[in-house]
């Protein structure tokens, strides 16, 4: 009976190298501060990928804002090009109409004068309807919308001197520059510059005296 007892002992009770079910499992579950950790760990990985897609999202959306707005310039553009073939035309019209205007009036013949500034009127209403106004020239020129043709002496320097041609702009569209003239300023006198203007002084001077004589002589005759 009590090797029975013996053996039944040794069955139940584990050798000292062997580990019990129970023991086991606790070293493999990690403790409860482990998977605090972890879990907010992958909350925060997963918060970052988040805000790495919203904002990948707002640059998308702004990217395409932006086209939108150029696509929308762009076909402003192309409208506003159409229409300048055809208003360049009317604007040469525009033209005879103030050459003819000025030498009506040159004429002084109202009638003529009345026509042509009925028809340069409903012409102005024309092009106003498109947007059509006219180029600004007074001061400093601008080079994008104003074309230097000459200069002319006096003033001062480099500022607008007078109209050639009326230039016009459609929207933010040049349709065509101005001409203009621009003040050379006071330009110093040469030498010879002054020498020659002595030489006029001198003939009118002598032309007076010599005009002085003459009516006494014929005064005295």
């Amino acid at each position: 009976m009590q090797k029975k007892d013996s053996h039944a002992k040794e069955k139940e009770e584990p050798h000292a190298g062997e580990k019990t079910p129970d023991k086991a499992k606790e070293k493999e579950e990690p403790h409860a501060g482990e998977k605090t950790s972890a879990a907010k760990n992958d909350l925060q990985a997963a918060q970052e990928q988040l805000n790495q897609h919203i904002n990948d999202l707002k640059r998308l959306a702004a990217e395409f804002d932006n086209y939108k707005k150029r696509v929308e310039k762009e076909k402003l553009l192309a409208k506003e090009e159409g229409q300048a073939r055809v208003l360049l035309q009317l604007l040469s019209l525009n033209d005879e109409f103030d050459s003819a205007l000025a030498h009506i009036r040159a004429s002084k013949d109202a009638a003529a004068q009345e026509g042509i500034q009925l028809l340069s009127k409903k012409l102005s209403q024309i092009l106003s309807s498109f947007s059509v106004r006219e180029i600004t020239c007074s001061g400093l020129p601008d080079p994008h919308r104003h074309d230097i043709i000459l200069q002319v002496p006096g003033g001062e320097e480099g500022k607008i001197a007078g109209i050639l041609r009326k230039g016009y702009m459609v929207g933010e569209y040049l349709l065509r520059p101005a001409q203009i003239s621009v003040y050379a300023g006071e330009q110093e006198k040469t030498g010879a510059t002054v020498a020659k203007e002595e030489k006029n002084k001198e003939n009118k001077k002598q032309k007076t005296i010599g005009g002085e004589e003459e009516t006494k002589e014929k005064q005295k005759e």
